[in-house]
């Protein structure tokens, strides 16, 4: 009781101080008492979710000790405030990178799907796969506007008036590009399997 009365009196940097010279986890647990709403409030900023973000404020105290001895801290609080942020965007940036992987299977899979329809089955002999590499390998080698308007169309599930709105073509020609380039893929990407 003492001590917790004694570190109470103390500034975030003699607390620091003292965690490195004695080890005493009561250091950390007024720094904790202290900075948890800034954190959590910094949490929900970025990550937008309760849980997610109780989970981030355990974490950054979890990583604290091993903190206070690696870096210089002349401003406790502004130190704090930089690590929790880098570490919610660091949450941002995996998440990203799992939905972007995610994103490449579904596209994959919807690819596979529209070039199973109109026939296109028949593409490649004995039921040959395509990957999502050779299909996107295909997709680079058509002009600029098939190229984009495919994209568009089956990647990001674009409409042809939406497509029209964000290349400046009419929606005659984004209809005519989406045709004409799903006609050229399927050239392509037969010409390549009759090389395999």
């Amino acid at each position: 009781m003492f001590k917790g009365k004694r570190f109470a009196k103390m500034s975030d940097e003699q607390l620091v101080e003292y965690y490195r010279e004695h080890r005493d986890m009561g250091a950390v647990g007024e720094l904790f008492f202290r900075y948890t709403h800034l954190v959590l409030g910094i949490a929900l900023k970025y990550l937008k979710q309760e849980e997610a973000s109780k989970d981030a404020v355990m974490d950054i105290f979890e990583q604290l000790t091993s903190s206070l001895d690696q870096y210089e801290i002349k401003n406790f609080k502004n130190w704090l405030y930089s690590v929790s942020r880098n570490y919610c965007l660091m949450i941002l940036r995996q998440e990203r990178r799992l939905s972007v992987s995610t994103m490449e299977d579904q596209i994959t899979r919807q690819v596979s799907r529209i070039l199973t329809q109109d026939d296109w089955s028949a593409l490649l002999p004995n039921g040959q796969e395509i990957t999502r590499i050779e299909i996107q390998e295909a997709i680079d080698t058509l002009g600029e506007e098939q190229r984009r308007c495919l994209e568009l169309f089956f990647y990001e599930g674009k409409r042809y008036k939406e497509i029209a709105v964000m290349t400046g073509f009419s929606p005659g020609e984004v209809k005519s590009h989406i045709q004409n380039g799903k006609r050229n893929l399927k050239r392509i990407l037969n010409n390549r399997s009759q090389l395999l």
